[in-house]
């Protein structure tokens, strides 16, 4: 048996030991490190050596601001090395994910909000990182639009939400027949009847309802009229 025991870690530091140890060590950068482990007693010493790799949990994510639709924001998981994650969002919720799956999560308040994320890995090593938002709510109602000018500019209409729980367009002619209806604000009206792409609406008034409702707020319904240019 051996009297005395002493553990190389590979970084320059060592422990020495009376009994068979059992610790642990704490590595300040990632690589790659040879563990010696040598015992010492009244018969010839022995060593056995372990290559261990240590990698760095990096926490990391950005919103996608090319899917941004308010009140429902996406967020892109680019962390590194961890095999486990948590979202924390200030309105109390919390997502777990086994992966770095993206995810997407619906705010039901305006203002600053903070996000953050804690990535972890199987030795249960950790790190986080938080984002701060801001989330704003208003209506825009444009009253005319230019389809088929050729300009490349103002050639849909669209009615723009910020902050909306609910989206509701309905566009009309003159003699009430509907030209065009939208529950999505990404789907926006062409000039054409009902976006067929053919059937071209003629310059003139429109006649508008718009039915919405803003994070915090009652719905509400405003009737309007738009002007199409050609």
């Amino acid at each position: 048996s051996f009297k005395n025991w002493t553990l190389d870690f590979g970084d320059s530091t060592f422990k020495n030991f009376s009994k068979a140890p059992h610790t642990g060590h704490l590595y300040t950068h990632v690589g790659v490190y040879t563990l010696r482990y040598k015992g010492t007693g009244p018969f010839c010493p022995d060593s056995l050596t372990k290559k261990i790799k240590v990698v760095d949990v990096k926490a990391s994510f950005y919103m996608d601001s090319s899917r941004q639709d308010t009140p429902v924001f996406y967020f892109v998981n680019t962390s590194l090395n961890a095999t486990h994650y948590t979202w924390i969002f200030d309105d109390g919720t919390i997502i777990e994910t086994p992966d770095n799956s993206d995810i997407s999560h619906s705010f039901n308040r305006t203002g600053i909000i903070n996000v953050c994320l804690i990535a972890r890995n199987n030795t249960g090593c950790e790190d986080s990182v938080c984002h701060t938002l801001n989330l704003d709510k208003y209506i825009f109602i444009p009253n005319v639009f230019t389809p088929g000018n050729n300009d490349g500019k103002n050639d849909r209409y669209y009615i723009v939400a910020r902050g909306n729980q609910l989206y509701g367009l309905e566009i009309f002619n003159r003699w009430g027949q509907k030209v065009f209806s939208s529950d999505d604000k990404s789907y926006t009206w062409d000039g054409s009847k009902m976006n067929d792409g053919h059937t071209l609406c003629a310059a003139g008034t429109y006649y508008f309802i718009f039915h919405y409702q803003l994070i915090g707020e009652k719905e509400k319904t405003v009737e309007g009229t738009v002007t199409l240019i050609r």
